[in-house]
């Protein structure tokens, strides 16, 4: 799957303390360090899980767009 720029992952390298939690989080492989930067290495690879939103401490990562649930009601 090729994703368009703006589908990826945004940082914010003026808000990041180069922590490496996002890359540690990371289960897919997309966000890596390199010189002690995050970089978004495989862009293709990113299930869009939000975790590495989440686990950013100055809000530096984030994601193109807002994911929400909503609960299901079954109707039997």
């Amino acid at each position: 799957m090729n994703r368009g720029k703006e589908l990826l992952i945004k940082i914010n390298l003026s808000l990041c303390v180069h922590c490496g939690a996002c890359a540690y989080l990371c289960s897919t492989g997309t966000l890596i360090i390199s010189d002690a930067e995050p970089v978004v290495d495989q862009p293709d690879q990113c299930s869009n899980c939000g975790a590495c939103e989440e686990i950013c401490p100055t809000g530096a990562i984030s994601l193109p767009f807002v994911i929400t649930w909503q609960p299901t009601t079954l109707i039997e």
